[in-house]
């Protein structure tokens, strides 16, 4: 109903009133995460450090096509994304990659130290305290279940200072745990921590030869057991910095693949060795 000006270069579409409603469904998805995701990953002038788009990039943004689905009463942006996603279908995993590149990719390129992927996973607010990694932990648990099956049973614990803040966390995913399921939080001091953690910084350079161990590289993957139960079970800790970056969602599922190949590689590793020893 009014008057446009652009500052640069634009693009004029129109369709014939015999035509779906393409425009209404454009507006919608250039309106939402995917856009941005997209773009991000596809455009390098908008992922530039002053971003602009080109008429090409901005027409190769996937547009879903119209379906019977009511665009009446969309008010805010969480409604739009809420939409795209049941138009185009996308899975679990795949819209928390877009929204984990729009919360954190994104912001961290373009803020810097301010960035939300940069603070502390602790927040001030005791009932949000592990929040981010507790739904690390879910989504790992999940990404192993889809890979082992839904009858595999793993756990996961994060283990909480309440006296100090240190500046790494660390969690420990539990394989054949009969009498455990999802994520539990397990108290721990201080002392007590940097001393399990000694212990896991030897056993990773032990294993992997790193020069400077956990306390220097700050991220580390050590394969060892525990006792749950008065059993002892097969336990992979995961330790990084005490930064939401290295604790989202998308980052659980890289994890767990890893931890998964890994898995399948030990067991590989094994039956050849028991081959051999057979032979």
């Amino acid at each position: 109903k009014n008057g446009v000006i652009c500052d640069e270069s634009y693009v004029s579409v129109h369709f014939a009133e015999t035509e779906p409603n393409w425009l209404e469904y454009a507006c919608l998805s250039y309106s939402s995460k995917v856009a941005v995701y997209y773009l991000l990953l596809a455009s390098g002038r908008f992922a530039s450090y002053r971003p602009s788009i080109n008429a090409e990039d901005m027409l190769s943004v996937p547009i879903p096509n119209p379906q019977e689905v009511l665009l009446e009463g969309i008010t805010d942006y969480e409604a739009i994304d809420t939409m795209v996603q049941k138009a185009f279908r996308f899975k679990e995993s795949e819209w928390t990659l877009v929204e984990d590149l729009f919360e954190y990719v994104l912001p961290d390129f373009k803020e810097g130290a301010a960035s939300p992927g940069r603070c502390p996973t602790r927040q001030k607010d005791q009932a949000q305290e592990d929040k981010v990694l507790v739904s690390y932990c879910t989504t790992f648990l999940k990404v192993l279940q889809a890979g082992f099956g839904a009858d595999v049973r793993v756990s996961a614990a994060i283990f909480r200072d309440p006296e100090a803040f240190l500046p790494v966390r660390m969690v420990a995913v539990h394989f054949a745990t009969p009498n455990r399921d999802g994520v539990r939080h397990e108290p721990i001091t201080s002392s007590e921590l940097l001393a399990r953690l000694k212990e896991l910084n030897s056993k990773f350079m032990d294993i992997s030869g790193a020069k400077g161990g956990i306390f220097y590289q700050r991220v580390a993957r050590v394969y060892d057991s525990a006792i749950i139960d008065g059993r002892k079970v097969p336990t992979v800790y995961l330790i990084k910095p005490d930064q939401v970056r290295h604790w989202t969602r998308s980052m659980a599922m890289r994890d767990a693949d890893d931890v998964a190949a890994d898995a399948l590689l030990w067991r590989k590793d094994t039956q050849s060795v028991e081959g051999a020893t057979r032979g």
